[in-house]
């Protein structure tokens, strides 16, 4: 056990997250975290993405922050059963990660959601253009693949700073779920579940009863709950106004908790202003990043079944 990651003992004035959705990013883990912060057994921390155990996956010789300050983001926590983080990069750190929230937390619960890795590589690509504008608008699907693929094929070590690399990490080889299903499952077993995309998606109420059932909390709140999806990736047709939308967004998270109806509505209206069309990838692209996932995909969905899982979505039905 690293000495920066001892367990600390609940207590009023210092309560630590005993509830985490680990990744994957651009798996919808914004909706999962304002749809779970809305559950009156729930804290939800007001920031999302806290990143504590970062430092595991990107530095060499990592060093944990002092914990006192991980606990001043569930300071206004009351006394709702679970206190939640969520931040997704989490998910491939792997082993090592889950050691770490394991060996820090109190016997924490820990959430993953994930989706088809190509159309989270998709996702990836539009978030980063329109969101953080990091590549350059003109960069194609097919070329930011080319890129990202040649780059996490290679055996060199990657890093945050460089925004090929970091996608290399996250979104190719954190798209590769096998291995990293089974290091997390390793680390954590019953206190691990898996939601899936297209289920948040399409049967949200259904998804949000069976994490309750988990989670041993009423799902009955879930019955008349409005639904929607949260920092959905869209290709702005003004990126100078979406960076400004969203440091508003990030800056009236309080607000937005409070008025849920009234971000809907405003979301709705932006999208239709600022939001452009989107490019179709080609079927070869989409063939090429399949193949590269399909082993995984299997190993995937081998696991899951042996664990009890059923009904699972379209990419993970192999023959």
């Amino acid at each position: 056990m690293l000495c920066s990651m001892a367990r600390v003992p609940m207590s009023a004035n210092f309560a630590l997250p005993n509830l985490i959705v680990a990744g994957a990013a651009k798996c919808g883990t914004s909706s999962l975290h304002a749809y779970l912060s809305a559950h009156p057994d729930i804290y939800g921390s007001l920031r999302k993405d806290i990143q504590y155990f970062d430092p595991l996956i990107w530095d060499e010789a990592p060093l944990l922050p002092a914990l006192s300050g991980y606990a001043k983001h569930f300071s206004d926590a009351g006394s709702q059963r679970y206190r939640l983080e969520s931040s997704a990069s989490y998910w491939m750190g792997g082993r090592l990660v889950a050691e770490a929230i394991s060996e820090t937390l109190d016997e924490p619960y820990v959430l993953i959601v994930l989706r088809d890795p190509v159309d989270r590589l998709r996702s990836a690509h539009r978030y980063t253009q329109g969101n953080l504008g990091r590549f350059p608008s003109e960069l194609t699907f097919d070329e930011y693949l080319d890129k990202v693929f040649r780059v996490a094929e290679s055996d060199q070590r990657l890093s945050q700073s460089d925004t090929y690399e970091w996608h290399a990490a996250d979104f190719v080889r954190g798209g590769l779920y096998g291995d990293l299903f089974q290091a997390w499952h390793d680390v954590l077993g019953n206190r691990l579940q898996v939601v899936f995309t297209e289920d948040l998606a399409l049967k949200p109420r259904a998804t949000l009863s069976s994490v309750c059932d988990w989670l041993g909390i009423t799902p009955r709140f879930y019955d008349n709950y409005e639904f929607a999806t949260w920092n959905a990736s869209i290709r702005p047709r003004s990126p100078k106004t979406h960076a400004l939308a969203t440091r508003v967004n990030a800056f009236s998270a309080r607000f937005w908790r409070k008025h849920p109806h009234a971000k809907r509505s405003l979301v709705r209206a932006y999208r239709s202003v600022n939001g452009a069309a989107v490019e179709q990838r080609s079927s070869e692209t989409a063939s090429h990043a399949s193949e590269y996932f399909a082993e995984s995909n299997r190993d995937l969905a081998e696991q899951l079944a042996t664990l009890g899982y059923r009904d699972l979505p379209a990419w993970l039905r192999v023959g």
